[in-house]
């Protein structure tokens, strides 16, 4: 499956059937879903404007482009955490809440795929991860079809981080089926060499060097994902262009161990921001045709 991130917190608001009619692609990764507090109760709730209020998950904001994507025979993973995000676990600490928070969702929205991104300090955070996963256990036991990712921060030379595999280990101690690790092939530094062309083979080595990692705690079944950052990355020096991409393609398609391919974002595939020297979450800052990755990531 290719299922690029929609970032609803972009200053590039998309018109989803105009992608959907420009380019034939009919999934998405909607991100991100996280917890408002709302007179002392933790809500889900998209977290799409700039006071960082959020919208609620039941207020009907998405569901006309959502219901939109289904009609044309797609459907839409929902992400939730994210980095800096008040992901659900991290504010809920009582399990039942958390279980009931994350059914709301699911049933809310139909949901077969949920995308757990979990970065930047929530990755640290050890009980809220514990919970998390006892928490998708009691939902994998309800809907045993849903398809539960972990998206993670990985590099090309070591994988999987520590804290990360931590999450990781502890779902499998406890029985929980991981269907897809999904790595953060990005942002690994600024001093990483030759940043500006080997960035296709950089995503390459962080999904070989993962799926290693996996095997190693027993998670033998567990598919990969790979997920880059198309574009000028956040670390200075990086960039990850459709050359890129066509490599990582070519991957994806000989190894039935990838089952997942996405980006971040879509709202930025596109060549407005033409070698601007910075970092948006409107386009990619580099010379390229609209929706140029998506068309080539499309093809897995």
């Amino acid at each position: 499956v290719f299922a690029p991130y929609l970032y609803v917190d972009s200053d590039n608001k998309l018109d989803i059937n105009y992608v959907i009619e420009t380019t034939g692609q009919k999934y998405f990764t909607y991100a991100f879903m996280n917890a408002l507090n709302k007179n002392g109760e933790e809500i889900p709730s998209w977290n799409d404007d700039k006071s960082r209020k959020g919208y609620e998950y039941n207020t009907g904001k998405y569901d006309r482009e959502i219901e939109d994507i289904r009609n044309n025979g797609g459907d839409i993973i929902i992400s939730f955490g994210g980095y800096g995000g008040r992901e659900l676990a991290t504010v809920i600490n009582d399990e039942d809440d958390l279980y009931n928070a994350y059914k709301s969702v699911i049933e809310y929205y139909n949901l077969s795929w949920i995308d757990l991104d979990i970065e930047g300090d929530n990755v640290m955070n050890e009980e809220a991860n514990e919970h998390r996963n006892n928490v998708m256990l009691r939902l994998q036991n309800d809907y045993p079809n849903l398809v539960i990712t972990y998206c993670l921060q990985a590099t090309y030379s070591t994988g999987i981080t520590r804290d990360a595999m931590k999450i990781l280990r502890h779902a499998k101690d406890i029985g929980l089926r991981v269907d897809v690790v999904n790595v953060m092939a990005m942002n690994y530094g600024s001093r990483t060499p030759n940043g500006d062309s080997y960035m296709g083979k950089y995503a390459i080595y962080t999904a070989q060097k993962a799926k290693e990692q996996l095997e190693k705690i027993g998670l033998y079944d567990t598919k990969i994902g790979i997920t880059p950052m198309i574009g000028k990355n956040d670390s200075k020096g990086l960039t990850f262009y459709p050359e890129n991409a066509e490599e990582v393609l070519e991957f994806a398609k000989e190894n039935d161990w990838i089952r997942l391919l996405a980006f971040w974002a879509i709202n930025r595939d596109n060549g407005d921001g033409e070698y601007a020297q910075n970092v948006s979450s409107k386009h990619s800052s580099i010379h390229q045709e609209l929706f140029e990755f998506t068309t080539i990531f499309e093809q897995f």
